[in-house]
Parts: C-alpha cells; sequence; structure tokens
C-alpha cells in the first residue's frame, strides 16, 4: 500500500506556488524582460548577395516605438554609425511593417563597390535614446566610431540593461562579388 509522505508533499506544494504561481520577473543573461522585436533586411529581403553595382535599401520593421541606432561595417575594417547621421535627429520611430531607414535629406541607398566581401549591418532599438559614444565625424557625414564593435556593442547592452525598460538589436550580413 503506497503512504504519502506529508513532509514531502509539502514541499512539493510551497515548490509549486513559489513556481507557477507567484509572478517571476526573470531576467535571461541580465538583459531586460521586455525586449523591442526589430528586423533588418534589404527590399529584396534577405537575399544573399548582391553584385558589384547593384543599389539596396535596408528595411526595418519595429512592433513598438523606438530610438534607432545603425553601426556598418564592410571589409575595409571602419566601423561606421550611419543612423541617425546628424545630432539633430533622435532616430525615432514608430512601429511598422518593414519601412525605410531615412535621413532628413534622404532615404539611404548603398551601392555596391570595393571593396567586395561581407558587409555587416547592426541595429539596436531601445525606447530611451542612445548616447552618442565616441566617434570622429567623416567626409560623407558618416561617424568613424573609435571602438571596435564588440566593445560598441557591450556599453550599447550596459546602457540598455541600465536605463532601458525595452531593447533590442538585430543584425545583417550581406554578401557582394562581382
Amino acid at each position: 500500500m503506497f503512504y504519502p509522505d506529508v513532509k514531502l508533499s509539502s514541499y512539493c506544494v510551497i515548490a509549486f506556488i513559489i513556481l507557477f504561481l507567484h509572478p517571476v520577473n526573470a531576467q535571461v543573461n541580465g538583459s531586460p524582460k521586455v525586449a523591442i522585436q526589430v528586423e533588418l533586411t534589404t527590399h529584396l529581403g534577405n537575399q544573399p548577395y548582391f553584385v558589384a553595382g547593384d543599389t539596396y535599401h535596408l528595411l526595418v520593421k519595429l512592433n513598438q516605438s523606438a530610438y534607432l541606432r545603425l553601426y556598418y561595417q564592410n571589409n575595409a575594417g571602419p566601423l561606421l554609425q550611419i543612423y541617425p547621421l546628424s545630432p539633430l535627429e533622435s532616430g525615432f520611430h514608430g512601429p511598422g511593417y518593414f519601412f525605410p531607414l531615412t535621413s532628413k535629406k534622404n532615404t539611404m541607398t548603398f551601392k555596391v563597390t570595393l571593396p567586395l566581401g561581407t558587409e555587416k549591418f547592426w541595429l539596436f532599438a531601445c525606447d530611451k535614446p542612445l548616447p552618442l559614444f565616441k566617434h570622429r565625424r567623416e567626409p560623407q557625414g558618416f561617424l568613424l566610431m573609435s571602438d571596435p564593435f564588440v566593445v560598441l556593442q557591450q556599453r550599447i547592452k550596459r546602457f540598455a540593461q541600465n536605463q532601458c525598460v525595452k531593447w533590442g538589436e538585430t543584425y545583417l550580413h550581406i554578401e557582394t562579388r562581382l
């Protein structure tokens, strides 16, 4: 005959209450519990590659309003902030289904030129404006970042974890060929 262990059963009930009935504000790796869902693609979708001379536009999808920051790096190596370009632009966007990134002057259009290889884009979204990190303004208007991407990414994540309630990130790698 089976006799339940009262002591064990009471521990199970307490564990059940703690695990399933008590609200938990869990965080994964210290990241905020609520994420902004952000996607980045081109006007042709996630096409595997573009050839020299092709032009393309980047499109963003957000599930809620956010401040955006876009970084770019090609095979030549320098890390550039390419959106927003001006300190006067906040980079704030409302939610939407794949809208083009635009500055006050024009829609961002990219033309595939040398050097060919992998073009990398990283997009960060936050419910608060992201700080402007150390940089130097290039003649084309882009901001040449002083730190490598890994350091910059750590700084953005630290800011987001401490200052933002909601944030998200994504990336897009585009192969370019002759």
